[in-house]
């Protein structure tokens, strides 16, 4: 087989099915099934601080319980780059944790395995190559009776099992497919190459997938054109007596570390600056809501190589200081227990970790729809899944939380209850169990009845939900922004025309120079029914800097002296609704006005 280059868009599915056709791997397997009678062993790239090393050692630990310890196998475990971090957990829940070496490889197999690659794939790396049939030899020197691969990414393992012989192997995807998270970040896999090997090896006997979401089964199903339900679901574990409550002294000792005053309230987030994450997104959104909440300060622990670039565009807003970057977060139990809302913006996902963590601290979540985030958080309930990328739309669904406490409150319990039921360990080890025992003879199928473990959580009729008055009510929000500069003169009359509009939603934003020293006395006939910026030298600026803090679906503004007629939001509102298309007026459109004589 020729190296698999990118295909024409118009034969593109019909090509690819054609290529799943062809002879897989002549020359393989290298040994039969009777000669593997070693261990059930995990294949691991390595045992860094990351979410697929953490479901390995929930799992783990789980498996030991049922008296069924696993061979760890890792590419890597060596401190260098932190490779080692769950060293430790891994060898206390493991049969043996076995980091490869070239020392325990067959030179004669490996010659005869690179043969086999060679023969495969034309013009692969050298590096690739190499691995592949390095991997295949030491798997003839393990001999497991059954492989977990836990990664779909990791397709040199796969090749090195096919070829060795393993006669079973599961491949536990940990995302969406190659074709989904294209091409924000995507890395280290070939998607033409990938559909080919994983295509190719599902069509053999005793070779299963799962995948830790819905959405990841889904998008694996449709991307190789399998049938539905054929990725076994299996979720992430997540040991809710594990995860202990901290003590206020560690969380009063972190609120004073990061400088964030005692009455704050904090936005959080945890995740790499990388472009899959969509730091930007985050940080766009938090200037939004911190604008809007002088109380508010925003806070995401994590680095990567757009932080740099992130932190220098931020020091030129008016909230740099209420947006903080501390880098890793060690405490993360302590620092979930500060938010009030956590913040996730990513592109793509597997099943985000963070928020299983950040419901299980009863924090609410605001996400955008991606990968699993819809398993965790429920729409409405524990918090918002947001369909667009869209840094005003997620900071309405920030607003709407913290403008609530007693519903925020109430969605970070029912987020809790959710996590402690569908991610519990008993649930998550029960569904790999059911996949084992369907390939290995003995092994049991778990003690939970299967359509009641798969069921979604439910909610105890009568409980408090967020879905009232939410941002998806039907009426869209209208803000209203009354820039001022200098004097303030006719301000009465105009707020009073807002505060007279038929049409009810809709927010007043008032920003102002700070020159008018009477400002609060004309605003007495609001009675506190607006929000009040300074900031702003000129009209423009002004505008920006209210806009960034505005929740609404649709912006206008109105100068001081200036009415607004009674049914303008209403009229307003009703058009842009009715013609989508007209969507781009929201931040330009001014308000129709009369003028007051």
């Amino acid at each position: 087989m020729s190296k698999i280059g990118r295909m024409d868009n118009t034969h593109y599915a019909q090509q690819r099915n054609d290529m799943a056709k062809l002879q897989f791997i002549k020359g393989a397997p290298l040994r039969d099934p009777s000669y593997f009678v070693g261990p059930v062993a995990w294949w691991a790239d390595s045992l860094t601080c990351g979410g697929v090393e953490r479901q390995i050692v929930a799992a783990g630990r789980e498996f030991k319980k049922k008296g069924f310890p696993i061979t760890l196998l890792c590419r890597t475990a060596s401190a260098e780059g932190g490779n080692d971090f769950f060293l430790q957990e891994a060898q206390a829940c493991c049969k043996s944790v076995v980091p490869f070496s070239p020392d325990m490889l067959d030179g004669e197999i490996f010659l005869k395995a690179r043969g086999i690659m060679e023969a495969f794939i034309e013009g692969a790396s050298l590096v690739f190559r190499d691995s592949v049939a390095a991997y295949a030899a030491w798997l003839l020197q393990v001999r497991p009776r059954l492989l977990q691969i836990w990664n779909a990414d990791h397709l040199v393992p796969l090749l090195a099992a096919i070829i060795a012989g393993v006669p079973r192997i599961i491949i536990a995807g940990q995302s969406l497919s190659p074709a989904q998270r294209a091409p924000y970040g995507f890395e280290s896999v070939d998607e033409d190459m990938a559909f080919v090997i994983l295509s190719n090896a599902l069509r053999l006997t005793d070779v299963v997938m799962t995948n830790n979401s819905r959405a990841g089964c889904d998008a694996y199903e449709a991307w190789l054109g399998f049938r539905p339900r054929a990725v076994a679901l299996t979720p992430n574990i997540f040991d809710m007596d594990e995860w202990k409550q901290p003590s206020e002294a560690r969380i009063q000792g972190l609120r004073n570390a990061l400088g964030i005053p005692a009455q704050a309230r904090v936005l959080g987030g945890l995740f790499r600056f990388v472009s899959i994450k969509d730091p930007w997104l985050w940080v766009n959104t938090a200037i939004r809501a911190c604008t809007i909440h002088k109380d508010l300060y925003a806070v995401v622990g994590g680095h990567g190589p757009e932080l740099d670039p992130i932190r220098e565009s931020l020091s030129h807003t008016p909230v740099a200081s209420r947006i903080l970057f501390p880098g890793s977060i060690k405490d993360v139990p302590a620092f979930l227990s500060l938010c009030s809302v956590f913040l996730h913006t990513s592109y793509v996902e597997g099943l985000p970790n963070a928020l299983l963590e950040a419901h299980a601290s009863e924090v609410p979540v605001v996400t955008t729809r991606c990968g699993g985030a819809a398993d965790v958080v429920e729409h409405g309930k524990s918090g918002f899944v947001v369909d667009s990328h869209d840094d005003v739309l997620l900071a309405r669904y920030v607003k709407h939380l913290l403008d609530h406490d007693d519903a925020a409150r109430q969605a970070g319990k029912i987020g809790k209850e959710r996590v402690a039921r569908l991610f519990s360990p008993r649930r998550g080890v029960n569904a790999l169990l059911r996949v084992y025992a369907g390939l290995l003879p003995g092994m049991p199928a778990g003690d939970l009845d299967h359509a009641k473990d798969t069921e979604t959580l439910g909610h105890k009729e009568g409980s408090v939900t967020l879905e009232a008055n939410s941002p998806d009510a039907e009426s869209p929000l209208v803000s209203i922004v009354v820039p001022i500069a200098g004097s303030a003169d006719g301000l009465e009359a105009t707020v009073t025309s807002i505060l007279d509009q038929c049409y009810g939603k809709y927010e007043l934003i008032i920003v102002h120079d700070g020159q008018d020293s009477c400002l609060q006395k004309r605003l007495t006939c609001a009675a506190g029914r607006y929000v009040l910026i300074e900031g702003g030298n000129g009209l423009a600026e002004s505008l920006n800097i209210a806009f960034a803090g505005a929740g609404g679906d649709f912006f206008t503004w109105v100068l001081p002296g200036n009415i607004l007629l009674p049914d303008f939001c209403g009229t307003l509102a009703a058009a842009l609704r009715a013609f989508p298309r007209l969507r781009w007026l929201r931040r330009l459109l001014p308000a129709s006005i009369a003028r007051v004589s």
